[in-house]
This record gives C-alpha cells, sequence and structure tokens, in this order.
C-alpha cells in the first residue's frame, strides 16, 4: 500500500466505517476517489466509501433549495469523473454488501443529478438490471427493489430499462414465492408502457388466478387501472379478462371486489357490443349481492357500473327491472343509505329509467316505492342531484295525471309538497323555478280541479 493510502486508511476509515456519523465534511469526495481508484484499497475500505458517498445525497423534503443545488454539483462532478466508472465496476462484485452499495450511490446520483444520459451511457442502469439474474438471492433482490425506485423517480429512464426479456423475468420471478411483491411493482411500471400490454396482460389475467390473496390484489389494482385505456380494454376482452373480472366481483376481500366492479365499470364505457358483453357475462347474478355490501365503496361502485350498463338499451332496463330484486334494492339504497354518494348513484339510475318516458317502466318503479324514494334526497346540497329529483318527480306526476293515478297523494304523504315548498326559497334560480311549477301545476287549487274534470271525462267515456 502506497503511503499516501496508508494515511488516508489510517485517518479515514474509523470515520467512514461509522454508520451514525452525519459530518460529511470531514470526507472529501477526493478521499473517497482516492480509495475506489486504488489498487491497495481492501473491500472493507471501498465499502466504506461507497457508504458514506450515497449518504452523501441524502437530503430531506424540508431542505433549502441551496443545499439541494449544492448537492446536485457534487452529483455532476461525480457522473463527470473516474468515480462513477469504478461504482459501476463494483456493481459486478461477489459480495452482497458491496454490491447494494454500488447500486445505491448509481441510484442516488440517478436523483441527484440531471446528467442521466451519461450515468446511461457508462453502462450504470444496464448494470443495475444484470443484478436482476444474479445467482445471489439478495443481489437479485437489491436489483428489483433499487430498479423500482429509478423508473419511479426517473420515468424517462424506462426506455433504458425497461425490455422484453426484463418484464419476462419478472413475470417468472412473481410465479415463485421469492420477491413476488417486488417483481410485481416492476411489472406494474411496465405496464404504464403501451409496448408490453400485448403480452404482459393474458400474463395478469393468469396471475390472477393465483391462491394468494396479496398477489391478486396487487393485480386487480393493476387490471383496474389498464381497464381505463381504450387500447388495454379490448386487449382484457380479448383474452378471457370479463369472466376473470366477474368472479373477482364475489370475492371474499372487499378491496379486489371493489376493484373488480370498477374494472367493470371502466369497461362498460365502450361500445354497446362490449356493455352488452359485460351484461351477459353473470355479473347481474352478483349486483344484488354487492349491492347489500357492508363497504360503502362497493355500493357506491356497483350502481356506477348499473348505470353504465343499462344506459342506452330498453331491452337491459327491462331485464334488470323485471327479472330479479335489483331495482328494489336500487330504491331502498336511494331511499335510506347513509352513505350520500350512493343515494347520488341510485338516483341516477332511477332517473336514467324515467327518462325513457317508457310508461310501464314508470309505474313499475312507482310500485317499487320511487315517489317515496326520490322526495327523501329532493332537497340536499348539490343542485345537480336535486334538479335531477325534480325531474324525476314531474315525469312521475305527469304520468299520474294521464293515467288517472294519484301520484300527487303519495308525494304530498311522504312530506314531498313540503320539500317542494321549501326548495321555492333555494339559491339557485332553475330549482326555486322548478320546484315552483312542480307546486302550481300539480299541487294547486287549480290543478285540483284539472284533475277533477278528467276524472269526470274519463267517467264519462262510453267504453
Amino acid at each position: 500500500m502506497n503511503t499516501k493510502l496508508k494515511s488516508i486508511s489510517f485517518k479515514m476509515t474509523p470515520k467512514l466505517c461509522n454508520p451514525d456519523d452525519n459530518d460529511h465534511a470531514s470526507i472529501s469526495i477526493t478521499t473517497i476517489k482516492t480509495i475506489l481508484l486504488s489498487k491497495d484499497s481492501n473491500g472493507s475500505q471501498k465499502l466504506c466509501a461507497l457508504n458514506k458517498l450515497a449518504r452523501m445525497f441524502k437530503v430531506g423534503s424540508s431542505e433549502p433549495a441551496s443545499s439541494r443545488k449544492r448537492l446536485a454539483s457534487i452529483a455532476d462532478h461525480v457522473v463527470d469523473s473516474p468515480i462513477l466508472p469504478a461504482v459501476i465496476e463494483l456493481l459486478k462484485c461477489k459480495t452482497i454488501q458491496m454490491i447494494s452499495a454500488a447500486a445505491m450511490v448509481v441510484a442516488k446520483l440517478l436523483t441527484a443529478t440531471d446528467n442521466v444520459e451519461r450515468i446511461v451511457e457508462l453502462g450504470a442502469v444496464a448494470g443495475m438490471v444484470d443484478m436482476i439474474y444474479s445467482d445471489i438471492i439478495e443481489a437479485r433482490t437489491c436489483g428489483i427493489k433499487i430498479l423500482y425506485i429509478i423508473l419511479s423517480d426517473r420515468p424517462h429512464l424506462r426506455k433504458h430499462a425497461l425490455n422484453r426479456k426484463l418484464m419476462d423475468e419478472m413475470f417468472r420471478i412473481v410465479k415463485s414465492p421469492i420477491h413476488a411483491d417486488l417483481a410485481l411493482n416492476v411489472i406494474e411500471i411496465g405496464c404504464q408502457e403501451p409496448e408490453y400490454w400485448i403480452t404482459a396482460i393474458p400474463e395478469l389475467i393468469c396471475l390472477s388466478k393465483k391462491e394468494d390473496h396479496g398477489v391478486q390484489r396487487k393485480v386487480i389494482v393493476m387490471m383496474s387501472k389498464l381497464c381505463r385505456n381504450k387500447g388495454c380494454a379490448q386487449i382484457i376482452v380479448e383474452n378471457g379478462g370479463l369472466s376473470l373480472l366477474v368472479d373477482m366481483a364475489g370475492h371474499d376481500n372487499g378491496e379486489i371486489a371493489l376493484h373488480a366492479i370498477t374494472s367493470l365499470s371502466s369497461l362498460a364505457t365502450g361500445s354497446d357490443e362490449r356493455i352488452q358483453a359485460i351484461f351477459k357475462s353473470g355479473i347481474m347474478v352478483k349486483v344484488p349481492i354487492l349491492l347489500d355490501h357492508h363497504k360503502e365503496n362497493i355500493r357506491k361502485q356497483t350502481c356506477n357500473a348499473l348505470f353504465k350498463f343499462i344506459d342506452g338499451s330498453l331491452e337491459r332496463i327491462g331485464c334488470i327491472m323485471f327479472t330479479d330484486t335489483t331495482m328494489e334494492k336500487v330504491i331502498h339504497l336511494l331511499n335510506s343509505d347513509h352513505y350520500w354518494l350512493v343515494r347520488m348513484e341510485c338516483l341516477k339510475i332511477v332517473w336514467k329509467m324515467i327518462e325513457t318516458g317508457h310508461r310501464y317502466l314508470i309505474m313499475s318503479l312507482v310500485d317499487r316505492g320511487s315517489i317515496e324514494a326520490i322526495c327523501s334526497v329532493v332537497v340536499c346540497s348539490d343542485e345537480d342531484m336535486t334538479m335531477m329529483a325534480l325531474n324525476a318527480l314531474e315525469s312521475i306526476l305527469k304520468l299520474g295525471i294521464a293515467e288517472i293515478s294519484d301520484y300527487a297523494t303519495r308525494v304530498f304523504e311522504c312530506e314531498g309538497t313540503a320539500k317542494l315548498e321549501l326548495l321555492q326559497e333555494h339559491k339557485s334560480e332553475n330549482v326555486y323555478r322548478k320546484a315552483k311549477n312542480l307546486i302550481t301545476k300539480y299541487f294547486s287549487e287549480s290543478a285540483e280541479n284539472d284533475g277533477n274534470d278528467i276524472f269526470e271525462r274519463f267517467q264519462n267515456l262510453d267504453l
């Protein structure tokens, strides 16, 4: 060992090796450079130098901008010096401590400097990816962890790190009991890139069948994000994703069930052909059960999905109305659910059906208690919801006159008229006018006379 290095080792190693020491000023970049580049430095010295170098770039979110700027300047110096090639070379070591320390330095540099191209050019990112294929289990763990951090913080690095081989390796790893969670994190990032959708989505569908709630939960979260993308949605449907999501919607784990029904709701924004496929996939068997779920978000999301299922189709509306208990449950939730957002989604479903103008459909809704349910939400803080409820009442009352049915009395009996009178003081002119018009047209003295005239004409008809 030369005299200079011997002196450095003697003076600096105690400080370098102390993990609780935060005095970075006493350890200069020059000293670290000397240790890392010297052939006479032993592994312990290099490891301590790497640890100190990594800790130099530790800065909290509360640190002033001047500190960040200073650290960026140091990082730029390291990237442009022989230190970085020496660190990259240490990624090939056989000791996990050295590999981890070198990888951490690279990760810190990638987040501290804007000179990312130089780091990539020297092979640092490729070296990190190579760790994933290491025979050393700990090295693979470290590689996946740091790769995830890098890809999360620096999205533009994905083109340098991600490739088909890496994604295939992640799917291979996730099928084993070791590193499954870590590999899924990297897969999630990879699935944000369109070029991997075609191969990744079938793999995700297969993974969801694993008897592992942790894996299932992460996979279904990814699927729910992918379903929002039109390109992904079609790939999911073509690869049998509908049956998977329907099965998951009935899962015992509430989070998995929620993401499954959310995914189906997202898929239902596509063509009518796809909505029909979802409708016939078996989900309607699970909807009544989901509407009774103890979690508010699941009830809300189920109602949201149901609204999309019936949109634009009298056939599907009729199927829901007349074949099971779904609408009874929807109207019950509209009338009594303590979670207001659930009631809003239920009102949208009821209004969508009333809006069709189909007389037998509206009469069936009234028979199921829709007047009382609508009146229960007509006075609320949401103007759009109030207007929707008023429009629904108007359509029902109009049909009541045409059908010689005393729907107005039912509105009165559930204190609907009192609420309409209250709405005449509403700050919104639209609400005020609508409420006043309903009272004048259906609940005033002249409205009663009009109703009697209609009844008398009906009795005098020669039937």
